[in-house]
């Protein structure tokens, strides 16, 4: 009988050794499990963020690119012949011989120019004879006339074509008599 107790007292520290690794090795399997869940989590959460930079890296890379490269070579051409214009004066009349010509960079911007050049005339017609001879003797007079012809350029092609097409205007032949 002592065998048996001893056998049993020896069976039982077996079945509970047992019981033991087998809940060792359960707790080892869900710990595992866990880790290996956090690991796929962590490494789809990986993707999908160093993804994200890399496209908007990718993008600033293109809008880079885009500023770097040169425009589109400008594109002058010239508003018909020159404009002849009689300025009003306090001593006397004046006159006013002007060529201009505008600088763009689209194609379509010429086209439209010829396109509308009657209207475009006819406003600078009227924009030069409201000149004053006085001011116009000065650079800032010149350079202040100059912007109001780009202005009245951009106005009539803003209105006629959606788009204003001409970024500058040059006097070619500027005479004051």
């Amino acid at each position: 009988m002592a065998e048996k107790k001893s056998a049993a007292k020896g069976d039982a520290p077996a079945e509970g050794d047992a019981d033991a690794a087998a809940a060792k090795k359960k707790k080892l399997l869900i710990i595992g499990g866990a880790v290996a869940l956090l690991l796929i989590i962590g490494g789809v959460a990986a993707f999908l963020l160093l993804g994200g930079k890399d496209e908007e890296a990718e993008k600033a890379k293109a809008e880079a690119e885009a500023a770097a490269a040169p425009p589109p070579p400008a594109l002058y051409a010239a508003l018909g012949q020159n404009f002849t214009i009689t300025l009003a004066s306090a001593d006397r009349p004046h006159f006013m011989k002007v060529a201009i010509s505008v600088m763009t960079h689209e194609k379509a911007a010429v086209d439209d120019l010829e396109v509308h050049a009657p209207l475009v005339r006819s406003r600078l017609v009227s924009l030069l004879g409201g000149s004053d001879f006085e001011k116009l003797r000065t650079d800032e007079g010149k350079q202040s006339l100059r912007a109001e012809v780009l202005k009245t350029v951009q106005d009539v092609l803003q209105a006629e074509t959606g788009k204003p097409g001409v970024e500058q205007v040059y006097f070619t032949e500027f005479v004051l008599q």
